[in-house]
């Protein structure tokens, strides 16, 4: 063979070495582009989203990686379906880790748009996206790094109730949306808001006239952070006026409220009416029914307006205490209210002033160790409950003047007095 020859082959597998090389590169590297948002709006009629969720479209090829996190932290038991628009279309989604889930759609024609959303299904409802529209193929922009913290920071109180601190939080910034962090003692919550819109968060189950104080962060789904974090806010909450017959609360034995409910009863004769309005306004669809406790009983009540639901039970006996709860069902969820005790009859007319009230009942020693003395000097008590800080009750005595408080453990609690005439007074206490 001559040397030419061999020279020849040689050049000849060189060239098909390269070109095979170049063939594998080209398979086994496809183009990759990505776009990704963060938002809280969700489909009318179709739940919420107390803080957001993610959407991120992946090109690979000709396929589309489709990726959504749910960011509430709220939500227990989720899955997940990706909704296709047109034609409709659901299709379970894969549990990635935590709360990201994705789906892969093969076979995608570069620079043609699809649409689609995520249903996320959970414990108690769910809650779907907004559709979003792709370009298959699209870089937006080229997927840079986002470095820009949101500006024009601000927060201040709003109203104020015995059991509720409303916070209104602004802030800009570039993506759109602005993730709100408070914090206020050993409790931490967040939700996310619209850049350059006033957020509304109402911070429940808060303890009547107790001073709070609340840190408040802002910063984007990056991690850049506001440069004048944190701001902080000092709040107190008002004393509790409400009474057996009527008040304001935002208490539930099942789901969450997030603002919360009147309730009022009143007696006519032998009849009650019994009439909840649910005060939440991100809530649509609202049909309500009355809970009778024991024996367990449900009934539809009737919608006077808005979300005002009123029933009237008849036949009962004054001077009987009856116990009832409303549940509040909606598009996506429902969410129950905490049962009240009500005596038939009774009109909650007050005969003192609440302040002279609760000034006319002390308790001593205050730090207390293990015996606490009780004295009303303008009516006769009936009976006494301890409540600890957060609102749970520990201990209920019918009145002596010296009650013993062995059995409970050091700290501060809330002593609810009430007087024959089922008023009451609430003083703190501390236990060493």
């Amino acid at each position: 063979m001559s040397k030419n020859y061999k020279k020849t082959i040689s050049l000849l597998t060189l060239l098909i070495a390269m070109i095979s090389s170049q063939y594998v590169s080209a398979k086994v590297t496809p183009e990759t582009s990505a776009c990704s948002q963060t938002s809280n709006e969700a489909q009318p009629g179709l739940g919420a989203f107390t803080i957001g969720y993610t959407a991120t479209f992946e090109t690979v090829g000709n396929n589309v990686i489709i990726t959504f996190e749910l960011l509430d932290t709220d939500k227990v038991g989720v899955i997940a379906y990706l909704w296709q628009q047109t034609p409709f279309g659901e299709t379970p989604m894969t549990n990635t880790s935590g709360l990201i889930f994705t789906s892969t759609l093969t076979g995608q024609t570069v620079g043609s748009t699809i649409t689609y959303a995520c249903k996320f299904a959970y414990a108690g409802g769910l809650s779907v996206t907004k559709y979003i529209s792709y370009v298959v193929g699209d870089t937006c922009g080229g997927g840079g790094t986002d470095t820009e913290a949101p500006t024009n920071f601000t927060a201040s109180v709003g109203t104020i109730t015995s059991s509720s601190v409303q916070l209104l939080l602004n802030a800009t910034d570039n993506s759109g949306s602005v993730i709100y962090n408070v914090t206020y003692g050993a409790n931490s919550t967040s939700t996310t808001g619209v850049s350059g819109i006033q957020k509304s968060l109402i911070i429940n189950g808060l303890t009547p006239e107790t001073a709070y104080s609340f840190s408040v962060s802002a910063s984007d789904l990056s991690g850049n952070n506001a440069a004048n974090n944190p701001i902080v806010l000092q709040a107190t909450t008002l004393a509790n006026t409400n009474t057996q017959c009527s008040g304001t609360t935002a208490e539930a034995q099942q789901g969450t409220f997030t603002t919360g409910y009147n309730y009022n009863f009143v007696t006519n004769g032998t009849d009650v009416t019994f009439t909840f309005e649910m005060l939440d306004t991100d809530k649509v669809g609202v049909i309500a029914y009355l809970w009778q406790q024991t024996p367990f009983g449900e009934t539809p009540m009737d919608n006077i307006s808005g979300l005002i639901f009123s029933k009237t039970i008849t036949g009962l006996t004054v001077g009987s205490t009856v116990s009832y709860a409303c549940k509040f069902a909606y598009a996506g969820g429902l969410v129950v209210t905490r049962y009240f005790d009500y005596t038939v009859g009774n009109a909650c007319q007050l005969s003192l002033d609440e302040t002279e009230l609760n000034s006319s009942i002390k308790l001593y020693p205050n730090p207390a160790k293990s015996i606490l003395n009780v004295e009303s000097n303008l009516l006769p008590v009936s009976k006494i409950e301890f409540y600890s800080i957060l609102g749970n009750k520990v201990m209920e005595t019918s009145f002596i003047e010296t009650i013993n408080i062995d059995n409970l453990s050091s700290g501060m609690y809330l002593v609810k007095v009430y007087t024959e005439n089922n008023q009451f007074a609430i003083k703190k206490l501390i236990i060493e």
